[in-house]
C-alpha cells in the first residue's frame, strides 16, 4: 500500500525546495526513498548542504545511478503541491501501521499471547491514538504572528462590515483601530489619572452583557 509517484513528489520538496517536513523513514515505502531520505536526515543533522551529490556521497556503496535517480525525482513534481503529497504520503504510511497493527494483535489472539486482556486493549488503543495524532502540525510562533497580523488587516479593510466588532465610544480610537475586536488583545496607554480604567470596566461590562 503506496504509492511510488506521492513518495517521490515529496523527495522532490526536501531536495530541491529545501522543505521543513516531519517525517520519518517508515513514511516511505521503496528502500530507495528510505535510504535517500536517511541520506538527507543525516546531513541535516551534519549541518551540510542537501543536493544530488551529498546525498550520492552519503549513499555511496549503497546505491548505483543515485544520481539519475535524483535527476528522475527532480521532475516528478506533476505539479502536486506540497500539502497534498505530504497528506497522502501521511495516509498511505498509517494505513500500513494499521494493518501491522492489525496483524500483532491477530496473531497475539490466536496464539495466546495475552495474559490480562483488558490491559492488551487499553495498550492497543493507546497505540492507535498515537498513530492518528502523528506529526499533527504545531504551529511555530512564525505561524501564529503570521496568521494574527492577517485577521487584523482583514478587520482594517472590512471596517464596519466585519463582525464581533466592539466599539469604544472613542471616535479617534475606534477610527485607528476600527474598533475592538474577539481574540485580540488590547493595550490602553495614558497619562496617570486619565481615566484608563474607567473605560476599560465600562467597555468590558458593556460588551459582556452583549454576549451574555
Amino acid at each position: 500500500m503506496y504509492d511510488e509517484d506521492i513518495e517521490k513528489t515529496v523527495l522532490y520538496y526536501l531536495i530541491f525546495e529545501r522543505e521543513e517536513i516531519s517525517l520519518k523513514e517508515e513514511d516511505f515505502f521503496l528502500i530507495k526513498h528510505k535510504q535517500i531520505y536517511d541520506a538527507i536526515k543525516e546531513l541535516k543533522r551534519k549541518k551540510e548542504e542537501i543536493n544530488p551529490l551529498s546525498i550520492k556521497e552519503h549513499m555511496k556503496g549503497k546505491n548505483v545511478g543515485i544520481l539519475k535517480y535524483i535527476s528522475n525525482i527532480a521532475e516528478s513534481r506533476y505539479g502536486t503541491s506540497l500539502e497534498y503529497s505530504y497528506r497522502k504520503l501521511k495516509e498511505l504510511s498509517k494505513k500500513r501501521e494499521l494493518i501491522k497493527i492489525n496483524r500483532e494483535i491477530e496473531k497475539d489472539v490466536k496464539e495466546n499471547n495475552i495474559e490480562e486482556i483488558e490491559i492488551y486493549i487499553e495498550k492497543s488503543i493507546k497505540k492507535l491514538k498515537e498513530i492518528n495524532e502523528e506529526n499533527q502540525k504545531e504551529e511555530t510562533f512564525k505561524d501564529v504572528v503570521s496568521e494574527t497580523s492577517d485577521i487584523i488587516t482583514k478587520k482594517f479593510l472590512q471596517k464596519d462590515n466585519y463582525e464581533n466588532k466592539y466599539t469604544t465610544g472613542i471616535f479617534d480610537l475606534d477610527e485607528a483601530t476600527n474598533g475592538l475586536h474577539a481574540e485580540e488583545f488590547t493595550v490602553i496607554g495614558a497619562r496617570p489619572r486619565s481615566w484608563k480604567d474607567s473605560i476599560s470596566i465600562k467597555n468590558s461590562t458593556k460588551y459582556s452583557k452583549q454576549r451574555n
